[in-house]
Order: C-alpha cells, then sequence, then structure tokens
C-alpha cells in the first residue's frame, strides 16, 4: 500500500512489482510490461504496433532500470493470439 503512495520506491524491474499510473493497476510479469483499468479484469500486454504484414508485433516490456522499451518480433497467430514465453495469449490478454 505504501508503495502506491510513493511510486519512486517501486522496483520496477522486478518481475511481480506492481504500480498504479493514474486509474490502472501496471505490473512487471516476467519482464513485461501489463496494465488493468481500475485494477479488476485481466491483465494485458500491450501492443503499440504491427509489422507490415501482421505477423508479428512489439509488446511494452521492462528494462533491467525499470524503464519500458518495446520487445519487438513477438508472433501472432491466425487467431490473433500472441505468443510471448511460448505461451499463446487471445485478445482477452492484450490491448493496442
Amino acid at each position: 500500500m505504501m508503495d502506491d503512495l510513493f511510486p519512486d520506491t517501486i522496483n520496477k524491474s522486478e518481475h511481480g512489482a506492481t504500480w498504479w499510473a493514474g486509474n490502472w493497476e501496471c505490473r512487471n510479469w516476467n519482464g513485461y510490461f501489463q496494465s488493468r483499468e481500475s485494477g479488476r479484469g485481466n491483465w494485458c500486454f500491450q501492443v503499440p504496433w504491427f509489422s507490415n504484414d501482421n505477423l508479428t508485433c512489439s509488446v511494452y516490456a521492462i528494462d533491467a532500470n525499470g524503464q519500458p522499451q518495446t520487445r519487438d518480433l513477438i508472433p501472432i497467430d491466425q487467431e490473433n493470439r500472441i505468443t510471448i514465453q511460448g505461451r499463446k495469449y487471445s485478445r482477452d490478454f492484450w490491448h493496442h
């Protein structure tokens, strides 16, 4: 609870770290950035852009300094599922 009041004290580079950005609850999930509105619902990956062929995309990750970065070439299958760390996630688990 206190970390929410003092967000600079949160080590965002650490797996499992959670923090609030306005109305969005955010977390570091194995180096990937996830968020959910009002702290409810599915944790979702953030997809800022797609490749020209729509076979891959970029997602936001968190670097060793706790700063956002993008990871490219995340596969998208024909069912619009992204694959992260060998697991497929449907549209219920990512936002663009």
